[in-house]
């Protein structure tokens, strides 16, 4: 057997750890090996023995410590993951919420537009006028009655084949947002029998409304 020479210090420290009972190291797994009363002679051996266990002891402990820490690491890394996926729902949760601010926004300044058409006046191959009347309706606040013609953009969506674009070239506002225009082909083109689809874009500062009409002419 490999004799081992005990320093003052470990000499001491082996007094200290014979001394221990097994109810003072029942926190070890499987007890301490040997143990020594006051008096009595060690034997280097056991001595031994007891440093051995001690040693294992605390390389199980260092293992363990070493297997917490690992688990300690990956629940940090977690934690931090969780904070990243917190961080990015309060982000969304932002960015829904200006979406929402926005929307209501803008459906405070929409304008409800009502259109109809009234080609009374125009016939093919004639150049007469013909009637568009608007029922223009704020979704806040008073009525719209002094818009002029800068507020209207009225867009020709379809004509019959060979003709032409339609132009507002008379506005009257008729009070609680009520307009009349009187509308014709773009010179030099004349009226054509067949069906016109036009839409009429109104713009007013923040307001923003639109509506669409179709009407025949015979």
């Amino acid at each position: 057997m490999k004799t081992r020479f005990l320093s003052v210090t470990h000499f001491a420290g082996a007094l200290v750890l014979g001394g221990l009972t097994f109810a003072s190291a029942n926190r070890f797994q499987d007890g301490v090996p040997h143990e020594f009363k006051a008096g009595e002679k060690a034997k280097a051996s056991e001595v031994n023995e007891n440093f051995d266990f001690f040693e294992a002891e605390v390389s199980r402990l260092d293992d363990d410590a070493v297997v917490q820490w690992e688990a300690f690491d990956e629940l940090a890394e977690q934690q931090v993951d969780l904070l990243v996926a917190m961080s990015d729902v309060t982000e969304r949760t932002t960015s829904l919420e200006d979406r929402v601010d926005e929307l209501s926004s803008r459906a405070d300044t929409r304008l409800e537009v009502h259109l109809e058409a009234n080609p009374i006046f125009a016939e093919p191959g004639g150049v007469e006028f013909g009637y568009l009347v608007a029922a223009i309706t704020p979704s806040s606040g008073p009525f719209l009655d002094d818009l002029t013609t800068e507020s209207f953009y009225l867009d020709t969506r379809n004509v019959p084949p060979g003709g032409a674009g339609l132009r507002i070239v008379q506005l009257n506002a008729n009070g609680r947002g009520g307009y009349t225009f009187r509308v014709e082909p773009i010179a030099p083109y004349t009226w054509l029998a067949g069906r016109y689809v036009v839409r009429l874009l109104v713009t007013h500062e923040e307001y923003r409304g639109q509506a669409l009409v179709s009407f025949v002419v015979e």
